[in-house]
């Protein structure tokens, strides 16, 4: 649950943050998926 907490937020700051970096957000989004999943 920490690890999903972790991964939520750095998203929400991520998407904000460095949104023009199309590679690093899909790489980011599939291991959030990944630890979502798990």
């Amino acid at each position: 649950m920490q690890r999903y907490c972790y991964y939520q937020i750095d998203l929400m700051n991520f998407t904000f943050a460095d949104i023009s970096m199309h590679g690093s957000y899909q790489n980011y989004w599939i291991e959030f998926s990944i630890s979502l999943i798990v």
